[in-house]
């Protein structure tokens, strides 16, 4: 886990390198507000680690304390790294030439949007790119030539072209999950990738059921952001989310399968 292994690192030079990036984790849980209710009962000691005052005499049995009661909130900070660009130079304006947008109408382009998704599907389930998509609901990540067969596939087909698909991959995290947004997730892979879940010898029906929700979720929408956890209908069975029901390993545990269904193109994760 990110926080574990900056803790560790704490035990080498340079150590305001490595505590900068602790208190960088714990400014991202700041950020995730009380609307978490794992996060909102430690926000006294998330705000109070990134004040100089906290670090003074700091002990290693403080940071322990830290590891061990912010470790299981990292999996909820979103891993997307945006880098930033600069440019200097002056724009030369020629010809204007309107263009359609999908995704950019009224209301944030949600009917557009729709309507697009509704032709991709259309052309996925008339088993023209069947291969493919059985591997996008088997859980299994696309590659880089996977992607780029199936969107040339489609391009090809007229279904959409190369500016529709990047405004969809963009709105959904990648092109990957948007088509498993679409396909979902076959339900047969994501038991089995709970499976040690659904033992009824090793967890009680509450979890098990817990659990069933989060498969359901999966296999209509084809993934689930780990903050959803948080929120109806799972609530109803965990209020305080998984930590309540589940111990600190088994939630680690339920975290990382999540994660890697929600993997939809190698190398991104949601």
């Amino acid at each position: 886990m990110l926080l574990g292994t900056q803790l560790s690192l704490l035990r080498a030079e340079p150590f305001e390198k490595q505590r900068a990036r602790i208190v960088k984790v714990a400014s991202a849980l700041e950020d995730l507000g009380t609307r978490i209710p794992a996060v909102a009962a430690q926000m006294d000691l998330i705000v109070q680690m990134q004040t100089d005052e906290w670090w003074v005499d700091v002990t290693y049995p403080m940071l322990e304390d830290v590891r061990r009661r912010l470790r299981p909130l990292a999996h909820l900070i979103e891993a997307k790294r945006r880098v930033v660009l600069y440019s200097d130079f002056a724009d030369t304006l020629g010809e204007v030439t309107e263009i359609e947008l999908v995704g950019a109408g009224p209301g944030g382009g949600s009917s557009e949007f729709a309507e697009f998704g509704a032709r991709v599907l259309q052309f996925l389930t008339e088993g023209l790119a069947a291969d493919i998509v059985a591997k996008v609901r088997s859980g299994a990540p696309l590659n880089a030539a996977d992607m780029n067969e199936l969107q040339r596939t489609l391009v090809a087909a007229n279904v959409g072209d190369q500016d529709s698909f990047a405004a969809a991959s963009a709105k959904l995290g990648s092109f990957g999950l948007f088509i498993r947004s679409l396909v979902g997730l076959d339900r047969a892979a994501a038991k089995r990738a709970f499976a040690e879940f659904l033992d009824d010898k090793r967890y009680n029906q509450n979890q098990i059921r817990f659990v069933n929700l989060v498969i359901d979720e999966l296999c209509k929408e084809g993934r689930l952001p780990a903050g959803r956890v948080y929120a109806e209908p799972y609530v109803g069975l965990a209020p305080h989310g998984p930590e309540q029901i589940f111990t600190a390993d088994q939630a680690d545990r339920f975290f990382e399968v999540l994660a890697t269904l929600n993997l939809a193109d190698t190398g991104l994760a949601s």
